[in-house]
């Protein structure tokens, strides 16, 4: 409890914070019930688990859960600047189903983006929620290049250690930018409304709201989400990890931790293709090395265990990713000539109508991969709008 009362003298843990006035009531057996307001600071990049923790100063603490209650990380409050006028409409103790932020003059917008998204450089860079796929990922290929670098390279016969090691430090940085490209820019993030839809747009037979658009002599269906209030784009998708509408939606990689979707797939897909050369370059090596092992010392391949482990662990991993990166290749490339998502396909949205969108493998490859990358919809640092409206309602996932 004593932690509670210390004043935070930590903010820089938490890169932004939110002022928000409170209303609330208070009732005593000496007076009449009577409302009063607290402005309290509350962190605001933790997707999934963001909460409030007003400290009242007589005679407990009181406890608002702003967001689903999994995972929930609780960090103490304290007041802040009131000249900041923020407000918000809490209508349930347990679980928010409506809120309003009036933000303050100069607050950008990731700073009060109701998504899951992570947000660094001050809304430059934009990640995902869950950073543990990008870290293994990452983590791997930088083991893979150093074990290749101080046990194999240098032990191989007839050949230049510094070209090796020249050419898998190349291989290495290509793979690493195109996974920092893939994570950190914005997949398409479809902005959300403030409005709510209009009557006419709702179909009162089955009470869906439908709209439907004709492309390239196909008659597509847009559906509407109640968590962003629009009529999503054709090919979009509005992704539960997230929490946004992503335009031409692919996937969510766990492995990544991002969505992968119109502005990103090209540095996905070149990310698969580079490190899977990566892989098969460390894996050609290693398995050199471990034959000229066994002819110098005369041992099978379960007598390299003590000789050299570290080449049969980093051969028997290479060879997995390989596998695992070269399924995906193909399966990406294949999507790509006919000009699909990995959504779609999962979907089966073409299997009793034509593809509008397929051009030919040559103009399919050159619009995905080629065509000139479209501007972000979201200005995340432009200044945040005076409203902001979120309903807290998760769908389910796809």
């Amino acid at each position: 409890m004593s932690n509670l009362l210390r004043p935070w003298n930590n903010r820089w843990l938490l890169p932004q914070m939110l002022c928000i006035t409170v209303d609330f009531q208070e009732h005593s057996e000496k007076r009449p019930p009577h409302t009063f307001k607290r402005c309290v600071s509350i962190p605001i990049l933790w997707p999934g688990s963001l909460s409030a923790q007003i400290v009242k100063e007589k005679p407990h603490f009181q406890f608002i859960y702003l967001l689903p209650l999994q995972k929930l990380l609780r960090f103490p409050v304290s007041p802040f600047k009131r000249n900041i006028k923020s407000k918000r409409k809490i209508y349930d103790s347990n679980r928010m189903v409506a809120m309003e932020i009036n933000a303050a003059k100069g607050t950008r917008t990731y700073q009060v983006w109701p998504g899951n998204n992570v947000f660094f450089c001050h809304g430059r860079l934009v990640s995902g929620p869950d950073p543990r796929g990008l870290f293994l990922t990452s983590v791997s290929i930088l083991i893979s290049t150093w074990i290749f670098t101080i046990y194999i390279a240098n032990d191989l016969q007839n050949t230049n250690p510094t070209l090796v090691i020249t050419i898998c430090s190349i291989l290495t940085i290509v793979v690493i930018v195109n996974l920092i490209l893939v994570t950190a820019i914005d997949p398409g993030i479809i902005p959300r409304s403030t409005q709510q839809s209009s009557v006419e747009d709702t179909d009162s037979s089955n009470g869906s709201r439908r709209k439907e658009v004709t492309i390239n002599g196909v008659q597509l269906k847009l559906k509407y989400c109640r968590i962003c209030r629009i009529f999503r784009p054709p090919r979009s998708c509005h992704c539960a990890i997230c929490d946004n509408c992503v335009e031409k939606f692919d996937h969510h990689c766990p492995w990544i931790g991002q969505c992968i979707a119109l502005r990103n797939y090209r540095f996905y897909l070149a990310f698969l293709i580079t490190a899977l050369v990566f892989f098969i370059y460390i894996f050609a090596f290693s398995c050199w090395r471990i034959h000229q092992r066994m002819l110098e010392s005369g041992t099978g391949l379960f007598g390299m265990l003590r000789n050299c482990p570290e080449t049969l662990a980093l051969t028997l991993f290479s060879f997995a990713a390989i596998w695992f990166l070269g399924g995906l290749a193909i399966f990406h490339s294949s999507l790509t000539a006919i000009n699909q998502t990995a959504y779609e396909n999962f979907r089966n949205r073409y299997e009793g109508s034509p593809n509008p969108y397929d051009k030919g493998i040559i103009s399919n490859i050159t619009e995905v991969l080629f065509s000139p990358l479209p501007p972000s919809r979201v200005d995340f640092r432009a200044e945040a709008m005076p409203r902001w409206n979120v309903e807290d309602e998760k769908p389910p996932l796809g």
